[in-house]
């Protein structure tokens, strides 16, 4: 093929490669026109009869799917000519389309088998990677395709990466450039872009580099791919790889490659790359076929067939007219906060509160009369600390005119860069946002009843009763009811949250789309704008929306009346005129929404700061250029924490005065940014961990056969019992190691459901550590029954997942064709005469004398009870001397495969270094 041109991701497009020569008769030379209109893009190929492609395109087209392709068409009839074509259809828009016209379609992954047979009929496996979609295909010797697509999880996809790179304020053009000077990989979710961001945003409040975040970004797609996609299918070369984020990020091959665990040589980058299902598109359509189009009848048949339809269910209108939205801003516009210049401040003492939060830094400056005097709202930008600088650089220049010298006597942090923030700047004071929130709505409605704040990743929602606070409720996983979901919307729409509000307002038809994640409401507003409704009526919808996970999916408040009589909303999403209307319909009620909504986290700091500063007499006096004088970086040193198997990798942020600023590190055990310590409580966790590290380093050598047991899922429960046992019968017993991200990350292909459970994903990584220490056998039984812990159990079976674990590793990796046998045998743990017979059945085989079986046996159910008695001792001495002590208890209740560091994420260290002692369910 001729030369092309391609330029950076955002616009992308391909020109012509070669003209059709029009001197032969049209009707012989006809082509097979290939048209891929994606999630973000549209492709269109043009192949001769000799499948050679003379005509390629490639465009976002960012939401107006029909325009572009239109576009493009009429490109395709200035450079060819109004030729005859044999039109197909693919791609996840394309379906709509070819629906309303009676073109042919066909599925996006059979498209791209087609063009594999004809070209690659060695390759092994494609992996194509899409704005919103992934797909991943095996072919066997007879290149028979094993077809799979992601479901309804867009975070291995192109969309993803976008949004990362917003998110760390790297144009998509240079991320891969960023990744490819990364020295250091952060564990980054994948999942879903929900959980990256927060991941992300962390990592950018706490000083990480980008390009480290850049390289992450790019592992953390790769390994959603694998594990989403592979499901246990055996990997195997030669692969090609497909889609526009694997054409444009080296990076992203790369880190693929890795987590395939295939050399760089067995990959496969057609020079189609990018426009592969459109290839295969055209490929597919049968060469004898009569009925064509000319290129302008195509066009003049999508421009008849395909017609707006409206959706059935609406929402009301949000506001009836101009008139009713006039009068409701004047109603909203009632509730002020007190304000007086900078120049007014009463006995020139100030005080100061910082909100860094997840996407914005918005700063606060008081008087002793609460009155706001300076504030100060910007975009992170990825720079938490540039924002607050900038910031305080304002505030020194609007002090700098004024006769008297105003002095900060107190100044307080809070959000998600609490921690850095005080330790970048010497603060002493830092405040939970839930608190900063509630005193920040006191200043407007004394007797507030409830104040639910939802800001750019996260809400918080507070119940209030008497003065008091009563409960506390916030988003764990999902941001669904968020600000940045309708922002991202808008974004992808080519709108400003500003004009994304604007035009909710006054939509006449506001699209109801549910209340469902981003990933899922992707689809509803692709839907929706395919059927052709104003953009409008989609962001009046997406208002809505925003309310309804907030209140319904996130927080699960069912009865609206829970939330009392005086509401107060605050967060800079509320400041959507839209989103504040939807909240009040949806509700009916009226809610107190301050003026300045979007900076209360930082107004309820600067409060907190002058009431602790009153308290505690703190002598903080000092100014804005002083503090900017003590927020000087000297360097950051990167380490390995040794104090545990998940040897975090910790980044170390120096400033001047000898502070140090921790990030990576998963506990505060080595680690801290606490700023002071005091007495940690027992943890029985930990108690629990080394009683069963003693057991494994009591068992006397052996010689003869080495049993390999996988620390995963119940055998957390009844180690005790098979160590002992084993070991009676004089075999060597050998432990997987403790569970490790790179343990995981090594097992990521043989997973076979990206739903399953994350401890049962452990699985399949102790499984594979066993195979390389070379046991003789492997033993993981299915466990039905366990032992019944209270008399008036109802019962006391074990869930499917645990039960039937042993035959899904069976199947995705399959021990015995690696060499080593694995024992699943069926036992129960709730009668011991039935876990005797049960035992012995299984020990057949290995002709065990009974009476060797028998004081094995005995042995083992001893050292099971021994196990359980001791927890309980320990439980009783904990509890006795808090009492004595007046100390604080936790019980820490989960499941057996808790007591895994990894899987309990150190929660029980981290309960513990505030003081209080940890108890396990069964202690």
């Amino acid at each position: 093929m001729g030369a092309r041109t391609v330029t950076h991701p955002e616009t992308a497009m391909y020109l012509p490669d070669q003209t059709i020569d029009l001197s032969s008769p049209p009707t012989a030379r006809a082509c097979h026109l290939g048209m891929d209109l994606g999630s973000t893009t549209s492709k269109i190929v043009l192949v001769d009869p000799f499948n050679k492609i003379v005509f390629q395109r490639y465009h976002r087209h960012q939401a107006e799917v029909l325009s572009t392709l239109l576009t493009m068409l009429a490109e395709l009839q200035r450079t060819c000519g109004n030729i005859p074509v044999h039109p197909v259809f693919t791609g996840s828009a394309g379906m709509g389309l070819a629906e309303q016209t009676g073109i042919r379609f066909i599925q996006e992954v059979v498209a791209q088998s087609e063009a594999v047979k004809m070209f690659h009929p060695y390759c092994r496996m494609l992996i194509d990677i899409g704005g919103e979609d992934c797909k991943m295909i095996f072919f066997d010797q007879r290149t028979r395709p094993d077809m799979r697509m992601n479901g309804n999880c867009a975070g291995g996809t192109g969309s993803f990466i976008d949004q990362m790179s917003s998110l760390i304020d790297v144009p998509l053009s240079s991320l891969d450039e960023y990744a490819q000077k990364s020295g250091l990989e952060h564990e980054i979710a994948s999942r879903c872009g929900v959980f990256a961001k927060t991941d992300i945003q962390n990592l950018i409040n706490t000083g990480a580099e980008k390009s480290d975040i850049a390289r992450s970004v790019f592992k953390a797609v790769a390994c959603q791919v694998v594990t989403s996609l592979a499901r246990g299918r055996k990997i195997e070369g030669p692969v090609m790889l497909t889609g526009g984020p694997l054409h444009f990020f080296k990076s992203l091959r790369t880190a693929l490659l890795d987590v395939l665990n295939l050399p760089v040589d067995s990959a496969i980058l057609p020079t189609e790359s990018l426009i592969y299902p459109a290839y295969g598109a055209a490929l597919s359509i049968d060469q004898n076929i009569d009925e064509g189009f000319n290129v302008d009848q195509l066009i003049e048949t999508l421009q008849k067939r395909v017609r707006k339809t409206e959706l059935s269910d609406c929402h009301p209108p949000l506001f009836s007219s101009k008139f009713e939205y006039t009068t409701w801003s004047e109603k909203r516009g009632r509730h002020q906060v007190k304000s007086a210049p900078l120049s007014e401040a009463s006995a020139g003492d100030i005080y100061l509160g910082i909100d860094a939060g997840s996407t914005t830094t918005k700063m606060v400056v008081i008087d002793d009369h609460c009155r706001v005097l300076f504030k100060n709202y910007s975009s992170n930008r990825g720079d938490p600390l540039a924002k607050v600088r900038d910031g305080l650089r304002q505030l020194d220049k609007a002090m700098q005119p004024l006769a008297k010298r105003l002095t900060i006597c107190g100044a307080a942090a809070t959000g998600y860069g609490e921690d850095l923030i005080k330790a970048a700047f010497a603060l002493d004071i830092g405040i939970v946002e839930t608190l900063a929130h509630y005193r920040a709505a006191q200043e407007f409605e004394p007797d507030v009843s409830f104040i639910l704040d939802i800001g750019g990743q996260d809400m918080k929602a507070v119940h209030v009763a008497g003065r008091a606070v009563q409960d506390i409720e916030v988003n764990e996983s999902c941001s669904s009811g968020c600000g940045s979901f309708i922002e991202t919307f808008g974004d992808a729409l080519g709108f400003s949250p500003e004009e994304f509000g604007a035009l909710a307002c006054f939509a006449k038809h506001p699209v109801d789309l549910g209340s469902r994640c981003t990933v899922f409401m992707n689809s509803c507003v692709k839907q929706a704008l395919r059927q052709a409704n104003d953009v409008a009526d989609v962001a009046a919808g997406l208002s809505y929306s925003v309310i309804q996970n907030c209140l319904h999916k996130v927080l699960r408040i069912g009865d609206v009346s829970s939330l009392g009589p005086k509401i107060v909303v605050q967060g800079g999403t509320f400041k959507n005129p839209a989103v504040l209307r939807a909240f009040e319909k949806l509700l009916n009620v009226d809610v107190i929404c301050p003026d300045i909504a979007e900076y209360m986290g930082a107004f309820g700091a600067a409060l907190l700061a002058r009431e602790k500063a009153t308290k505690l007499l703190t002598n903080m006096a000092t100014e804005p250029a002083k503090l900017l004088s003590v927020c000087q970086p000297t360097g950051t040193t990167d380490s390995t924490c040794k104090g545990c198997n998940n040897n975090c990798c910790v980044k170390s942020v120096h400033f001047s005065g000898n502070r140090t600023y921790y990030t990576g590190n998963r506990c505060e055990k080595i680690f801290t940014n606490s700023g002071h310590s005091r007495k940690p409580g027992r943890n029985l966790v930990a108690e629990k961990l080394s009683l069963l590290d003693q057991l494994a380093q009591d068992r006397p050598e052996a010689t003869t056969m080495c049993i390999g047991l996988p620390m995963v899922l119940n055998t957390w429960e009844n180690y005790p019992f098979w160590s002992t046992l084993f070991s009676g019968l004089g075999w060597r017993v050998a432990c997987s190691r403790i569970s490790t991200t790179s343990l995981i990350k090594e097992s990521a292909a043989t997973v076979m459901s990206d739903n399953i459970c994350y401890p049962a994903k452990l699985a399949h990584a102790h499984i594979l550590d066993l195979l390389k220490r070379g046991v003789d056998r492997i033993f993981y039984p299915r466990v039905t029954y366990e032992h019944p812990n209270f008399e008036d159990a109802a019962n006391n079976y074990n869930c499917p997942i645990v039960t039937g674990y042993p035959d899904v590793i069976d199947s995705a990796i399959n021990p015995v064709a690696c060499g080593v046998p694995m024992d699943s045998p069926l036992i129960n743990f709730n009668d011991n005469q039935q876990l005797r017979s049960g035992c012995k059945t299984f020990l057949a085989r290995f002709a065990i004398e009974t009476t060797v079986f028998n004081r094995a046996f005995d042995r083992a159910l001893q050292a099971q009870q021994f196990f359980r008695q001791a927890l309980l001792l320990k439980g009783k001495e904990v509890i006795d001397a808090a009492r004595v002590a007046h100390q604080p208890l936790i019980v820490l209740g989960g499941r057996p495969y808790h007591t895994d560091p990894l899987i309990n994420h150190k929660i029980p260290e981290m309960i513990a270094a505030m003081g209080c002692h940890v108890l396990t369910e069964d202690s």
